[in-house]
């Protein structure tokens, strides 16, 4: 599988950031669908069974922990890697990382992060995913 038969849903309050990770995956080959809040997440989740989920921990209303909950309380999310992002204090960040993990995350990523290493990340795991399927 490659990145171009990569869908990615990408889920960000901040739409500067789910902007930039919109141009910027999307310049990679990645096919990328994004969403502002934790609803939208899960309605695009479901419409269009991503092959990854990049999902900010700490979004109003649905936050990306719950999102997470129900794509891998789904039997085929089960397999859906989860990528988390978060820009939260630095004196809160490890419990937002336990919290992630906690919720069924696969990864965890510091904002501000290297969009490179998302992309390295992404590739990777569509490594794994060819191998798997």
């Amino acid at each position: 599988m490659t990145s171009a038969t990569q869908r990615i849903l990408v889920a960000d309050d901040d739409t500067h950031v789910r902007q930039a990770l919109l141009v910027r995956l999307e310049a990679a080959g990645f096919d990328v669908v994004s969403a502002s809040g934790g609803q939208e997440a899960i309605e695009l989740y479901e419409a269009c069974r991503p092959t990854a989920v990049i999902l900010d921990a700490n979004m109003p209303a649905i936050s990306g922990l719950a999102v997470c909950e129900h794509i891998k309380e789904d039997k085929t999310g089960e397999k859906v890697p989860v990528i988390f992002i978060s820009g939260a204090s630095s004196t809160s960040s490890d419990y937002v990382e336990r919290c992630s993990v906690a919720s069924g995350g696969d990864y965890f990523l510091r904002k501000p992060f290297e969009t490179n290493e998302l992309i390295e990340l992404l590739t990777e795991i569509a490594g794994k995913q060819k191998v798997a399927g």
